[in-house]
């Protein structure tokens, strides 16, 4: 008997973990891609919402257009072609920020506009099934019931090793430079312009892959698929920085932390019943309760994120 709910127990725990860690693969560019903007550049940048429907849907279009082509080709062309949806629209909002000189905020919010359209536009309808296409995440079906792990494990690790690295070059600490000082670079004749647009272009441009891995995973893309994704990330990114530790002017595992911690509290909810619908007054009651608690200073509040 014993020996049952023991084997029971560690069946239970082994598919919830497996469930957690595909969730964190599946929404790691997501999360990474709002790290450099809204904890590194300290913006309030709620444009990686429309970058993350606009790269689901460039990918999916370039999916359709490929659906015949040899598998690396195919991968290469429609994971780019989400990247570069994503860049649009990062390009959009940077350039209303720069250009125009807009605040951010509105800027994001004008850009979401923007391209709610533009994505109605181009996807023809609200939403689009892509369950009869090919998987391109799940090609490597060596889990059965999480046939896209392995291959999200790959692109994980990837996408680490190249924040890693990205972050200790002269743009990557640039970015982190801008959020405490965005006039430093003035004095030693270096466009600040190109930093913040750089930056927002490249935060997008990850968000815009992260929507195109949900599409594929879910089977469709939908224009509202977006929605609360910018809440979602700043509750990652505080809860990884409350971990990890917010005396540090940056680091990878920030993003992947949160995330990680994210879909555990959202498992454990799951077990207890938890009505999911509700999950969003949670989410918000989440990060204002770490935000009082752990960061009672105003000071320390404002340069935790650029909201």
């Amino acid at each position: 008997m014993i020996s049952l709910i023991t084997q029971a127990f560690f069946s239970i725990a082994e598919n919830t973990s497996l469930v957690v860690l595909e969730f964190v693969c599946l929404h790691f560019p997501l999360v990474l891609g709002a790290y450099f903007t809204i904890s590194l550049m300290k913006i309030p940048d709620l444009s990686i919402e429309a970058a993350y429907v606009c790269g689901s849907i460039t990918g999916v279009r370039m999916l359709v257009m490929t659906n015949d082509w040899p598998l690396l080709p195919a991968a290469i062309v429609c994971f780019g072609a989400s990247i570069v949806g994503g860049l649009l629209v990062g390009f959009t909002s940077s350039m209303l920020t720069s250009k125009a000189r807009f605040p951010h905020l509105l800027s994001s919010i004008l850009t979401a506009g923007i391209f709610h359209g533009v994505n109605q536009f181009f996807l023809g309808t609200s939403n689009v099934s892509i369950t009869s296409r090919r998987n391109l995440i799940g090609l490597l079906n060596y889990l059965r019931r999480y046939p896209e792990l392995p291959s999200l494990l790959i692109a994980t690790g990837l996408l680490l090793l190249a924040g890693y690295f990205f972050l200790r070059t002269k743009l990557g600490t640039s970015l982190a430079v801008y959020g405490n000082n965005p006039r430093f670079f003035e004095n030693y004749g270096i466009s600040t312009r190109f930093v913040f647009i750089s930056g927002v272009m490249i935060s997008n441009g990850l968000a815009g892959l992260g929507g195109f891995f949900d599409a594929q995973a879910s089977g469709f893309v939908d224009v509202n698929m977006g929605a609360m994704k910018a809440l979602f990330c700043i509750n990652s990114i505080i809860l990884g920085k409350t971990i990890v530790g917010s005396d540090k002017p940056y680091s990878i595992w920030v993003p992947i932390v949160g995330s990680l911690s994210y879909f555990v509290i959202i498992q454990l909810l799951l077990k207890v019943n938890f009505n999911l619908k509700y999950f969003t007054m949670v989410n918000s009651l989440i990060v204002a309760i770490i935000l009082i608690v752990k960061y009672r200073q105003s000071r320390m509040r404002s340069q935790l994120l650029g909201v």
